[in-house]
């Protein structure tokens, strides 16, 4: 008899491999936010750990790829996280995830690309109220200061100075600022 009908076999799959239990969708809205926090607290390996198998589940779950996007940044996997972040927008077309693609790329070298990217972001916040254009911004004073056009970087910084970009923005800029100086 080449399967097992006993609950041992069950568990332990019926061709010798261990059964990988899926998550639910509680499971998965759970394990996304504790990658995430995993992530934060510097350990994008264990974040990769949890998300792989909610994403086994259901590969165009746009928040665990997100978090898997951000996660493969970190650990430097370009590849991966524009992959992820590609994924994601497919799903659910989102301001901050053009703004982080458009960095994943220009990280990449693909400098035009990500131009093109963060214009339209900077579109989406023509059209859409609430969005801080400032956040595109900075990602193109970012790609500017790393091609060493400082005097570029300088001006949008000075952009974002002049608008009403929020809070963090602002010291993020400040930061960039301080180091072209």
């Amino acid at each position: 008899m080449p399967f097992s009908t006993d609950r041992a076999s069950y568990q332990r799959g019926s061709i010798g491999f261990p059964a990988v239990k899926l998550p639910g969708r509680i499971g998965r809205k759970r394990a996304v936010v504790e990658a995430g926090a995993r992530r934060k607290a510097g350990d994008a390996a264990a974040a990769i750990e949890l998300l792989a198998p909610v994403l086994m589940a259901d590969e165009e779950n746009a928040a665990a790829n997100v978090e898997m996007a951000r996660a493969l940044h970190v650990l430097g996997d370009l590849e991966g996280a524009e992959e992820h972040y590609r994924r994601a927008l497919r799903v659910e077309l989102d301001y901050k995830l053009v703004v982080e693609l458009a960095g994943v790329v220009g990280s990449a070298g693909r400098i035009k690309e990500a131009e093109e990217l963060l214009g339209a972001a900077l579109q989406m916040t023509e059209a859409v109220e609430g969005l801080d254009p400032g956040e595109a911004l900075l990602v193109s004073a970012t790609l500017a200061a790393g091609q060493g056009k400082n005097d570029a970087a300088r001006k949008i910084l000075d952009e974002i100075d002049a608008g009403v970009s929020g809070p963090d923005v602002r010291k993020f800029a400040q930061r960039l600022r301080e180091r072209l100086s």
